[in-house]
């Protein structure tokens, strides 16, 4: 599953050298239940820092897009709640864009948005759908599914396996998120799941 196939300048990636080496071709990430990821880049680096004898995105200097690495940290680092390579991808000065207002939120504050939604999802993951890009902005279209079974909102756990949809809009600054909103039919999901009714 996590075989390589590069062309390797000094070495091979599986040898786990030292330093940092040149490679280029493609190189599969991480399988995940929802993808299988393979960047395919002009050149790379990459250092020794190996997990299960695979490197993540975040050890990689790669030639990415901002759609990709949007994509990535949603469906992975987020879906596995990576939390701890958060860091690596949201920058110490976000802020959050809601409407027009402007809030600074910062790393820490994105960390306790994603904690919190863990303790209300356990098991949430995210799907990416569609994508679009416009200077440093990218938008990207979402699915969130997770079982209910903690409290949102004064709402008690259902233990049903809801599914959100929704758009994230996200600017990306030298391979970090330094600007994060959107949207979600939250209230239209708990609406048809029977979990809020009319007072």
């Amino acid at each position: 599953m996590y075989g390589v196939n590069v062309g390797c300048t000094g070495g091979c990636l599986g040898e786990r050298l030292n330093g940092i080496q040149e490679v280029s071709g493609s190189i599969p990430l991480i399988s995940t239940t929802q993808s299988s990821y393979s960047l395919n880049c002009k050149s790379f680096y990459y250092t020794k820092n190996f997990e299960d004898g695979l490197p993540y995105l975040s050890t990689l200097r790669c030639i990415l897009n901002n759609k990709e690495l949007v994509k990535y940290f949603y469906e992975t680092i987020v879906s596995l709640n990576l939390l701890d390579k958060l860091s690596e991808y949201i920058s110490e000065n976000c802020i959050l864009k809601n409407g027009e207002d402007t809030f600074s939120i910062g790393l820490n504050g994105m960390m306790q948005h994603l904690m919190a939604l863990r303790q209300t999802y356990p098991d949430y993951t995210i799907k990416i759908l569609r994508q679009y890009s416009d200077g440093d902005y990218v938008i990207s279209e979402f699915v969130m599914q997770g079982t209910h079974k903690g409290d949102f909102m004064g709402i008690k756990p259902s233990n049903k396996v809801l599914e959100i949809v929704g758009v994230d809009i996200d600017k990306v600054i030298a391979g970090k998120i330094v600007e994060h909103g959107g949207a979600a039919n939250t209230f239209e999901c708990f609406w048809q799941n029977k979990l809020i009714k009319p007072v």
